[in-house]
């Protein structure tokens, strides 16, 4: 199998913070993030940070430019517990990946992570952008993989769809996970070449959770299950009732899927609250854009905003018709 060369992957290597001395323990951490994303990436740091102020981090950050404001925005923090490096993809070599219209919130970025393992030299963890740090990562971080591929936390998916990638390679006793937090071994990794295999499955066939389900399919069961406090996605709607009285057992929010904290469907106090201290004031809570969001904005906010959940309903009727006459 054709190995991938690295110069072809990265256009550019920065490292701009360096805090901490080469002799202290220091954890990993890697992101990968487009333009649209470097405001939501500037709370999750932050959050990592005021949370777990008394380990040394090295964040990675994968990108798609060299991002000069996010840069100065590291120089201005007050922690003193992180060295970071910036990396410039070439974009240009995801260019020909599949992605799945049908789900408006991922990009390319989100197969970054298939590439970092070719990057970094040693166990990281990987978290997606939309995630938030509310408590210590240290036991995560300090969990020793040894033999196995990676950690994650199972992901509920339903049980049809699962087997539909049984003809792929899918163990039909392997329990799929969700890619959005993983703890990856590095020599594991790149000893079976999976980014090689990622790139000629995600070529071969139309997944509809594209990389999450390849990931799934080369893990081939060789996954160390974490608990899902490190990556709790019950927040949206109602539930954030809920989340707000496990707060203290909760260390990482996912906020999976279209609607987003920072959408006016998706309001979270616990992200406001990150980023009003981070900024001064809450989030600009944007409205939706594909008829989807509208529905399911519609159907979130019936209880709280009934008249915005209305006006939502008529948008999402009015799309669908205007699509179903095209």
């Amino acid at each position: 199998m054709k190995e991938i060369s690295i110069e072809n992957l990265l256009l550019a290597k920065t490292d701009i913070i360096t805090h901490i001395k080469s002799s202290n323990k220091i954890y990993h951490i890697a992101f990968g993030a487009d333009n649209n994303y470097l405001t939501y990436l500037r709370v999750l740091l932050f959050s990592i940070l005021k949370n777990n102020s008394n380990i040394n981090i090295h964040f990675h950050i994968f990108t798609e430019d060299m991002p000069y404001d996010e840069i100065i925005f590291l120089q201005q923090l007050k922690y003193s517990n992180f060295n970071t490096t910036f990396y410039k993809i070439n974009t240009e070599y995801f260019s020909h990946f599949k992605i799945n219209k049908n789900i408006a919130h991922i990009n390319q970025a989100t197969y970054y992570r298939a590439v970092m393992p070719l990057v970094l030299q040693e166990q990281f963890l990987y978290l997606d952008i939309d995630t938030l740090c509310t408590g210590s990562l240290e036991p995560l971080l300090e969990i020793q993989l040894n033999t196995n591929l990676l950690a994650a936390s199972p992901d509920l998916a339903n049980l049809n769809y699962i087997q539909s990638l049984y003809p792929f390679g899918f163990p039909k006793w392997a329990i799929y996970f969700n890619a959005g937090v993983l703890l990856i071994n590095v020599k594991k990794w790149n000893k079976n070449q999976l980014t090689e295999k990622f790139i000629q499955l995600i070529n071969q066939q139309n997944f509809t959770y594209m990389d999450q389900d390849i990931l799934n399919i080369l893990a081939n069961g060789d996954v160390y299950f974490i608990s899902n406090k490190f990556n709790w996605t019950d927040w949206l709607g109602d539930k954030q009732n809920k989340f707000l009285f496990m707060t203290n057992n909760v260390s990482i929010i996912h906020y999976t899927g279209e609607i987003k904290p920072w959408h006016q469907a998706g309001e979270s106090k616990i992200y406001s609250q990150y980023y009003k201290e981070l900024f001064g004031q809450v989030p600009h809570l944007l409205e939706p854009k594909t008829t989807n969001a509208y529905r399911k904005s519609s159907k979130l906010l019936w209880k709280k905003k009934p008249i915005k959940a209305c006006y939502y309903q008529l948008k999402y009727i009015y799309n669908k018709l205007l699509n179903n006459s095209a």
